[in-house]
């Protein structure tokens, strides 16, 4: 990728293989903050799923890798959510070269702004909807 902004993306043309190398160098780097993020929650999950469960009926599980799976949907919704904001930022780098001035004007603010909805949505969700939750279910 050049270092400097290029105003008509048809001038930066690639071949089809630099595209996917440059694809795979962005999916390396999502990939390396994802897998140890979700690990630390792998090992953190107890605490996590009992926060998480907290004011709610006892669980059962009725075959032997539902707690592990449980867990482990946990830990990867944790990665999820603590790489998000590389997601985005890599998604953008990768099209970013392909797009008008304009539009990446555009994606300058929206992103940003999609950050911040979705760090207040996620507090809303623990914070408001989940207490209303465990008021409507009697817990």
């Amino acid at each position: 990728m050049p270092a400097k902004a290029i105003t008509d993306p048809e001038a930066y043309q690639l071949e089809l293989g630099q595209h996917l190398l440059e694809l795979k160098r962005r999916i390396t780097q999502i990939v390396l903050v994802f897998v140890p993020v979700t690990v630390i929650g792998l090992v953190n999950a107890k605490p996590l799923v009992s926060m998480l469960l907290r004011n709610s009926p006892p669980i059962y599980f009725f075959a032997p890798g539902e707690a592990f799976s449980a867990h482990l949907r946990v830990a990867a919704l944790l990665g999820l959510t603590a790489a998000w904001p590389l997601i985005l930022l890599q998604a953008y780098r990768f099209a970013a070269p392909g797009l008008y001035p304009n539009e990446r004007r555009a994606l300058l603010w929206i992103l940003p702004a999609g950050l911040l909805l979705f760090a207040v949505g996620g507090l809303f969700g623990y914070l408001v909807a989940l207490p209303v939750l465990q008021l409507w279910l009697g817990r």
